[in-house]
């Protein structure tokens, strides 16, 4: 498998620690298969380093349509860095804007998308940024949900956290990947498994073991301390009505992830 693996998740759903793993599991292996240094391996689509080189000014005075077809040129200057697969993260859904792509379709090998459950995204996110939970809610449910361009900020395009888990997830091939993040907390051995099937590599035992420690999230990872061991944050966050808010703004890809909670079917 060459080309780029892709890296996927609406913002805040946890593609860091599946990083982390592959970060652990790969990097510094003595086979050739395997690169040593993690900048020739794990990149960013929105690293504004790469896109520098290209710029004919400041990146916040750069039009946006520019950087839309730059894009793709950055990832081809990503994937080749090496003759073996690169991992880039990417938090925009799949789609395309001024006419370009937001991901280079025929470099692309494979992608590794983690889902999470949106009620636990609007409690994290509000606790975290001491913000309403109603507001973080707007922001999962807005369709055209992005990133402006800014200083140092390339753009990235997000869409509602339902469109875009369906523009990753609603496919059925082996292109695909699909990761619930609740998986990775309470059974990361066997989801990690499935990851290296995925990859069809086949790592030592005590290296596995590692990685998956390296990879363990926590449902409270990000989040001030819970007062139960990995509760769901958002029982404790959410009011009955902010929970009927998210799962109607969400129920057709909560009910395909079993995140519809008992007594909001």
């Amino acid at each position: 498998m060459g080309g780029i693996i892709w890296l996927s998740e609406y913002p805040g759903s946890g593609i860091a620690s599946v990083r982390a793993f592959l970060h652990q599991l790969l990097s510094g292996r003595p086979e050739t298969a395997y690169m040593t240094l993690a900048d020739q391996m794990f990149f960013d689509a929105s690293d504004p380093a790469w896109y520098k080189p290209y710029l004919p000014q400041a990146l916040e005075k750069t039009p946006v349509p520019y950087l839309a077809k730059l894009r793709l040129k950055v990832q081809e200057d990503m994937e080749r860095r090496q003759k073996n697969p690169v991992f880039i993260t990417t938090r925009s859904c799949v789609g395309a804007i001024h006419g370009s792509d937001y991901h280079h379709g025929a470099l692309s090998a494979g992608a590794i998308c983690i889902v999470r459950n949106p009620l636990d995204l609007v409690a994290s996110t509000s606790v975290a940024h001491s913000l309403p939970p109603e507001t973080v809610w707007r922001n999962l449910a807005n369709t055209d949900a992005q990133r402006p361009v800014g200083p140092d900020q390339l753009p990235e395009y997000y869409g509602s956290w339902s469109t875009h888990v369906a523009s990753w997830t609603d496919r059925k091939d082996k292109f695909l990947l699909t990761l619930k993040y609740e998986d990775l907390v309470s059974r990361p051995q066997a989801e990690y498994r499935r990851l290296i099937k995925f990859l069809k590599v086949k790592p030592e035992r005590q290296r596995f073991l590692k990685a998956v420690a390296q990879g363990k999230p926590s449902l409270t990872q990000d989040t001030p301390a819970s007062s139960a061991q990995d509760l769901p944050l958002w029982r404790e966050v959410l009011t009955d009505e902010q929970v009927s808010l998210v799962v109607d703004s969400h129920r057709a890809q909560m009910k395909r992830f079993n995140y519809i909670p008992k007594g909001f079917e």
